[in-house]
């Protein structure tokens, strides 16, 4: 059975007293509701396990911070949070002395009276929704960081490339002949690296009768084109990309670094995240390319995931 996604609460642990009232009082009822484990990083934590920390925030979904005594440990690990993508609520006591934490307003804080946890649920509540309905879609922050790199840090490694040479080796080639003959092709985002490896895609949709094989020449294209069409459905053309397969490696690396602390779950999350990193690279690679010609290809071409396909 999966685990719970995590709500991680970051904050100053000399005051353990307000850590615990806003991660049990105010944050709890609301997050939930929602299917979220609440965690707190220890005292423990803090001073020998640093690098454990940073693998908790990537591994969680919504990162609530408080900083109110303008913690550097906490500013530093909200820095982290927003490089990774997630979705971060900062808060502070309004009953303490304010100060302006930085010089220019990248993030919304939002004053709570610690005092009235109600109230301060309430007021939380519609700003955490918010940002579970786009955890739910699957959509990263859009903070200041992943603004500025087109993405999270983490999408920064080999899937980039990946995408980018899908992008410009086949999408680029393929989209002068999907105009011509006024095709649309569906790109087909896999749930697991599975569901990408030709081997499934042959014995899996192809020998049992969900897919057929599509090839097509074209003088614009010196090679034929392979895809894939549901044979239920001729209205259009799918691609499965084949090529995010290289990413195993990349996780298996990535997993053998600290390999006591993942279980099944958490290699599941190491993959969905550099497939869904994939998925986001190649999207600002077509917007990219669309901006630069001053042309739409979304009648052409649309990245869709794998359950709204099959």
């Amino acid at each position: 059975m999966a685990k719970h996604p995590t709500c991680l609460i970051i904050g100053s642990l000399d005051d353990q007293e307000r850590l615990n009232i806003l991660a049990n009082k105010i944050i709890a009822p609301i997050v939930r509701n929602m299917g979220y484990q609440i965690e707190i990083p220890s005292q423990d934590d803090l001073k020998s396990k640093f690098n454990e920390i940073i693998l908790k925030i990537e591994l969680s979904k919504l990162i609530i911070v408080d900083l109110t005594d303008y913690s550097l440990n906490s500013i530093y690990l909200l820095a982290i949070s927003q490089s990774f993508g997630h979705h971060c609520l900062v808060v502070r006591d309004k009953s303490k002395e304010k100060e302006k934490i930085f010089d220019t307003d990248i993030f919304q804080i939002h004053d709570i009276d610690f005092k009235n946890v109600k109230t301060s649920t309430e007021l939380l509540f519609p700003f955490i929704k918010y940002a579970n309905d786009k955890i739910n879609r699957k959509l990263i922050d859009e903070n200041i960081i992943t603004k500025n790199f087109n993405g999270p840090l983490t999408g920064i490694s080999p899937v980039n490339g990946l995408a980018y040479g899908y992008f410009n080796n086949f999408l680029l080639k393929i989209l002068p002949f999907l105009i011509e003959k006024k095709l649309k092709l569906i790109i087909v985002i896999p749930k697991t690296l599975e569901l990408s490896n030709s081997n499934y895609i042959n014995e899996e949709l192809i020998k049992r009768g969900i897919l057929r094989i599509i090839t097509f020449k074209s003088k614009i294209i010196t090679r034929p084109i392979t895809v894939y069409q549901l044979t239920s459905k001729r209205s259009y053309i799918l691609d499965i990309p084949t090529a995010i397969n290289a990413i195993s490696p990349y996780i298996q690396k990535k997993l053998s670094r600290k390999k006591h602390l993942f279980d099944l779950d958490q290699r599941e999350y190491f993959e969905l995240e550099s497939i869904q990193n994939f998925k986001f690279a190649l999207d600002k690679f077509i917007r990219e390319k669309e901006e630069i010609s001053k042309k739409s290809y979304r009648n052409w071409i649309e990245i869709r995931d794998w359950d709204e396909i099959f």
